[in-house]
């Protein structure tokens, strides 16, 4: 044993050296690798010069040109003024951050055809269109938006001339904002707009917002007017905001958000930082930006910008991006006429943030920091076609390398212990080893094979169970609709219960359990930021909260979802009503009045504070299902299997849609909808709300980043998290849920059979449309699929 602490200390020094110098190799060929150096003798006066991956003006003959508050240099007009501050014009923001990919910036100089611009446009909503295919969530219809009037403030609409433009503090939107006061008449131009008198003026503006009574008028005008929008690069924008709010001496600002942030984030802070709000530091502000529960708390001069224009609802017609400000601005103003009357001048203009300001400020964010920075703003980035700045790039690049290197020679260190240890013991006895007898298994393990859970019994090698002799097994997934039960067990989250032979049973194990997977929810929510609504915003959308029932006696909310053991599950709210003693004894012919009759939040649309109060004080459960299995569970049952009225209403549609040829009989009946057909339905339907509740995902209806939910359950282990969750809350007091005799409906050899009649695209489409299931309750993508499309 001597020698084994003598080796592991060895080895232990070994990697520490080893780490040493594979960090010091990292840093030494770090960031000055790439320093390069220009010829500012050489540029032309209008060339756009790209530093570090950012784009500066530099005038011939200038090493250098540095631009104060008192004497503002004359430029093109590539980036207009912003916001104002007490009737003075603000710090302009930085001329040009990085670029978009394959932008008009990676030459010197831009083609300002009207045909190049044309064909920028098309490339930036080309990019748009793209990752809005990746976030169906973030899709809404007309009709939906129309409705949704409060969200429609940044949009102000000129009927003259028929066009709506979606503003956004920090990029331009106060020049752009003036050029409608001019369409208005209020100013003759846009010099001439008082900005002291901004806040009056600003309220006067036409915004949709204020068509809240008209529905119907909001979509005329988002279907018939031209669109356009103006974007910026996140992290410039972000750094421009608390530069011109926080860190330029705006009083309150610093009263209202820098207090607040000092309380926060700041140990020990002084009164007097306390009461003024003085001496905000960029990284105080990032925690401010990182960790506000929802994108809605944020002041809007710093929100993200696709929490604000609804990019993936509204199809804009034009997307001007602040960095070709003059050119997007010249060409949008001659498309919608307004350049009839409005003129942009080139307007004097500071250059806020240049490569070394806006090094210098995130340099100072710790790593971890600066990655939650990239958390909040990717989707900016990523939906309006901008790169990652090459200073931030490189940052996260040299942790994330250091920390493989970490990695590996932990790895390293790891192996070389184990045959350490492994030398050691081989000179004892054999007394460690052991063997498993099957014949000492309990009747109850969970046996894993090929990834899913199969039931196996003492001396048996298989089980096969059929339609016609249903074995009775304990309540592993409960009756779910009214005909074919669920799929017993899909593939396992991760890192899941179902890796051992045996679920830890007890309750300690299974508070271990749910805590992992309130984890996996937090974590994946911590991505998705505009899932996020504040309990209050929740509770002014009843009418997104029919699948959550409540009983107000034993304080409790249940998140049904088809598909889920929902039946089972709301006969257990029928009978805490007292319409049946048992769950058995519910009259599922009696089932569309039962359903209703049940209390949902969404009845409470006219008390929201009483939905609030039961949303934070009631205990609150969901069951969810690995996401393949539910909707071939779906399919199936309602489509495949001979129902009625689901073959007429939605297998009609599908085949009208997706069968060329049809037959009549087809197209009047709904029979004989195929696998390949359903999958194109899911994929294609444009939103997610217009699919049936028995396969739309999960996510889109249970608000799992809104909602913090007490216990999460797992149709796989179902059994197991029911007894728990009724002993937790006191339902199983009153409600005795049965070890009920069930059809395992998606065996391993159904759920191939029918992915594998789908094509490698369609498939891949489908991995996307539910990917957000999978990721947010913590399930890997089952191994049949995985195999079949290859690394996702």
């Amino acid at each position: 044993m001597v020698r084994v602490s003598k080796l592991c200390v060895l080895y232990a020094v070994l990697f520490a050296v080893l780490l040493y110098y594979a960090a010091t190799m990292f840093y030494s060929t770090g960031i000055d690798a790439r320093v390069v150096s220009l010829n500012v003798n050489q540029l032309d006066p209008r060339d756009d010069v790209v530093t570090s991956g950012r784009v500066g003006l530099h005038h011939a003959n200038m090493t250098s040109v540095r631009l104060n508050w008192t004497t503002h240099p004359v430029v093109p007009l590539q980036a207009v003024i912003e916001e104002h501050v007490s009737g003075e014009m603000s710090m302009s923001p930085q001329l040009a951050p990085t670029p978009a990919r394959r932008s008009v910036y990676e030459n010197s100089r831009q083609d300002e055809t009207a045909q190049d611009w044309d064909a920028e446009q098309e490339r930036r909503r080309t990019i748009l269109r793209e990752a809005c295919v990746k976030y169906p969530q973030m899709n809404m219809s007309s009709s939906a938006v129309s409705r949704r009037a409060g969200r429609l403030w940044p949009l102000i609409y000129d009927d003259k001339y028929k066009v709506i433009y979606c503003t956004i503090c920090k990029v331009a939107s106060t020049t752009l904002k003036s050029a409608f006061l001019v369409l208005m008449g209020k100013y003759p131009t846009i010099q001439s707009v008082d900005l002291g008198e901004w806040y009056t003026l600003d309220r006067s503006l036409h915004t949709l917002s204020k068509l809240a009574r008209s529905p119907a008028e909001i979509e005329r005008r988002l279907r018939t007017y031209k669109k356009f929008v103006f974007v910026r690069e996140p992290f410039s924008r972000e750094l421009s905001g608390f530069r011109n709010k926080l860190y330029a001496k705006n009083k309150y600002y610093r009263k209202t958000v820098g207090t607040k942030i000092i309380r926060q984030f700041r140990a020990n802070a002084t009164k007097e930082a306390l009461e003024t709000g003085d001496g905000v530091t960029f990284t105080e502000f990032a925690k401010h930006l990182t960790r506000t529960k929802t994108l809605d708390s944020l002041d809007i001069h710093w929100r993200p910008m696709h929490s604000m224009v609804l990019p993936c609802s509204i199809e804009y017609d034009y997307i001007g991006h602040l960095e070709t400000a003059q050119w997007d601005i010249e060409n949008i103003f001659n498309r919608t006429g307004i350049g009839r009357v409005v003129k942009v001048p080139e307007t004097p203009m500071n250059l806020s943030n240049s490569d070394d300001i806006f090094n210098s400020f995130y340099e100072e964010l710790e790593p971890s920091l600066l990655r939650d920075m990239y958390n909040t703003f990717r989707m900016d980035s990523e939906l309006f076609g901008y790169d990652i700045p090459s200073f931030i790039r490189d940052k996260l690049e040299m942790v994330r390398v250091t920390s493989k290197l970490c990695v590996l020679y932990a790895v390293l260190f790891a192996v070389l212990l184990y045959y350490s240890a492994t030398m050691f013991y081989s000179t004892g006895d054999d007394t460690h080893r052991f063997s498993i007898n099957v014949n000492q298994l309990d009747p109850r393990d969970d046996v894993v094979t090929s990834g899913r859970v199969g039931l196996h019994h003492a001396n048996t090698t298989s089980v096969r169970l059929n339609r016609t002799t249903p074995p009775v097994v304990p309540l592993n997934a409960v009756i779910e609709e009214h005909s074919m039960s669920p799929q017993l067990t899909p593939t396992p989250a991760r890192r899941s219960v179902y890796e051992n032979s045996r679920l830890d049973e007890t309750a300690q194990g299974w508070d271990a359990e749910q805590e992992r997977r309130r984890t996996i929810l937090r974590e994946a929510c911590a991505k998705y930021p505009q899932m996020n609504m504040s309990s209050s915003a929740v509770s002014r959308r009843a009418g997104r909260l029919w699948p959550l029932i409540y009983d107000d006696k034993y304080k409790v909310i249940y998140c049904t979802i088809c598909k889920v053991a929902s039946t089972t599950l709301k006969s257990a709210f029928l009978v805490l009503m007292g319409k049946y003693p048992t769950i058995q004894s519910v009259d599922l012919g009696e089932w569309y009045t039962l359903d209703r009759s049940l209390h949902t939040l969404s009845k409470l649309a006219r008390s929201p504070a009483e939905i609030e109060r039961r949303l934070r004080t009631y205990k609150k459960f969901v069951f969810v299902r690995e996401p393949f299995s539910r909707e071939l569970s779906g399919f199936r049952n309602k489509l495949y299997a001979k129902n009625k009225y689901y073959r007429k209403t939605v297998g009609t549609k599908i085949i009208r849609q997706f069968r060329a040829n049809a037959t009549k009989e087809a197209l009047e009946t709904g029979d004989g909808v195929t696998f390949t057909e359903f999958a194109k339905h899911l994929t294609r339907t444009k939103t997610l709300d217009s699919l049936d509740i028995h396969w739309r995902p999960m996510y889109s209806m249970v608000l799992p980043c809104s909602i913090e939910y007490d216990y999460i359950g797992h149709l796989e282990t179902a059994q197991w998290d029911i007894e728990n969750i009724f002993n937790r809350t006191g339902i199983g007091r009153v409600v005795k849920v049965p070890e009920t005799p069930m059809n395992l409906s998606n065996s391993d050899d159904i759920f191939n059979s029918f992915y594998e009649e789908l094509e490698p695209s369609l498939l891949r489409d489908m991995y996307n449309t539910f990917r957000m299931d999978s990721e947010l309750f913590g399930y890997d993508i089952p191994l049949f699929i995985r195999d079949k499309l290859g690394d996702l």
